[in-house]
């Protein structure tokens, strides 16, 4: 009887070092999964699925930096699932995203286990800096050929565009959309506008106490609008002083190219700029500035 029991013990022994020395399992060791960025009721997210609702978040940190504290609205957990939302991040609690990717770890709490994991998510509509610009008109199609200022998106494998006018010619105000392809989710939205083109000055005179502008005639315009600026003396400034807005008229009718300012008075530097505009279902374009100086 002592030698069975003796063996028992053993056996038990035995389980006991077996068990102490294997490596320990989790919930999130075994099916902890990253499923790609979804478009959620609320936004783009992120959406982190387990094998258990059983589960508590622990931290969350970005790019091995100090852990950010989550708020209410920064996620939400739908059964066995976390989902980040778009306002946690695109930013607004300073989690912003690199490059259009978000790389960040976050740390799962199961019981005494704590399971931490490296998660990527690539979603245009984490682009930054602008992706929009105006076209001056030339009469031909226009479209956006670059999206991503740093250059680390390519048209066709990470993106494609989609216009809500095929026809993009005239002047006026064009919507695009901006969707992800390949490893890359979610939209972006944006727009262009095509304007004007500059009218080129002529003729820029001055007298005693008159200003007298002349211009080539721009023919896709509805008028111009032309600008005298003064020159300001300021010696706490770095330039010495700054222009300001003197006197500013609007010409009505592309044929109309010339206007003379009376009663002007003199400044150290006078300037003049002109501009040309388009009116289209009630909305001003206006063209880039042309500068010239008396």
């Amino acid at each position: 009887m002592k030698r069975f029991a003796f063996k028992s013990f053993l056996v038990v022994l035995s389980c006991l070092v077996v068990l102490a020395f294997m490596p320990a399992m989790s919930f999130a060791d075994e099916s902890i999964s990253i499923e790609d960025q979804t478009v959620m009721d609320n936004g783009i997210a992120v959406k982190v699925t387990l094998n258990t609702s059983d589960f508590e978040i622990d931290q969350i940190k970005q790019d091995g930096g100090d852990a950010f504290v989550l708020k209410d609205g920064d996620y939400r957990v739908e059964g066995d699932a976390i989902i980040f939302t778009k306002k946690f991040l695109q930013g607004d609690s300073g989690f912003a995203p690199t490059d259009n990717k978000w790389s960040f770890q976050i740390s799962f709490t199961n019981g005494d286990v704590v399971y931490t994991k490296d998660i990527k998510c690539y979603n245009i509509s984490g682009l930054s800096g602008p992706i929009n610009g105006d076209f001056v008109y030339n009469g031909k199609q226009r479209s956006i050929n670059k999206v991503d200022m740093n250059g680390n998106l390519k048209k066709g494998r990470d993106y494609k565009i989609v216009y809500a006018k095929s026809k993009r010619k005239a002047i006026g105000h064009y919507k695009f959309t901006v969707k992800g392809i390949g490893k890359y989710k979610g939209t972006k939205t944006s727009w262009f506008d095509i304007i004007p083109r500059m009218p080129k000055i002529t003729s820029a005179k001055r007298t005693k106490s008159t200003a007298t502008i002349k211009w080539k005639k721009v023919k896709n315009c509805s008028g111009y609008v032309v600008t005298l600026w003064k020159w300001n003396d300021d010696e706490d400034s770095e330039e010495g002083g700054w222009y300001s807005e003197y006197k500013k008229s609007t010409v009505k009718g592309k044929s109309n190219t010339s206007k003379k300012f009376k009663n002007v008075k003199k400044s150290k530097y006078d300037r003049v700029t002109i501009k040309s505009y388009k009116v289209v279902k009630g909305k001003k374009y206006f063209s880039y500035e042309r500068e010239r100086s008396f």
